[in-house]
């Protein structure tokens, strides 16, 4: 029940708040009363986009460990460029003033509250391309395997042929 509680407390204070240019809040809220043993105790906070993308999620917060992750506007961003093709003109300042509300929110229901920035972008290391040394390093991966059984085919032939004089 405290869940359900939760979630509709934070509608409740939230629900009617609307940031540029649409974007609607909420916060889920478990599957029944209860929360499956804690199985079901994280609760999202999302961003519902007029442009019915779906939604991002601006944080969550864990009833079991009474802590939450609230997500910068940065984070936010990021995760919107990664799944829509859509610009994204949720309002920076609006944004920022409504994250600073939810934390009071969730700091008032004694739940500890981080922010979260997005994820270091990963640079992608450019290997100098090798410089030929000789005319074989240009060689098709095929021309070579056959090269190499070539020559063991032979080296094989020339020690059997060996092996046989001696065994005469």
């Amino acid at each position: 029940m405290k869940a359900v509680s939760l979630a509709q407390q934070y509608n409740e204070v939230f629900g009617k708040v609307q940031l540029d240019p649409g974007y609607v809040t909420d916060m889920t809220a478990p599957d029944g009363p209860s929360t499956g043993g804690g199985v079901q105790a994280i609760q999202h906070i999302r961003l519902h986009s007029p442009q019915g993308v779906p939604p991002v999620v601006m944080g969550s917060l864990d009833a079991n460990t009474l802590k939450g992750q609230l997500r910068s506007y940065a984070y936010v961003q990021s995760m919107h460029q990664k799944r829509s093709q859509l610009p994204f003109t949720l309002n920076r300042d609006q944004y920022e003033a409504l994250l600073e509300r939810v934390k009071g929110f969730c700091v008032l229901m004694s739940y500890e509250v981080t922010i979260e920035e997005p994820p270091p972008v990963e640079v992608s290391r450019k290997t100098s391309a090798p410089t030929p040394s000789a005319p074989s390093a240009g060689l098709d991966p095929f021309w070579k395997g056959f090269l190499v059984g070539l020559v063991t085919g032979v080296v094989a032939v020339i020690a059997l042929t060996a092996l046989l004089n001696v065994l005469r």
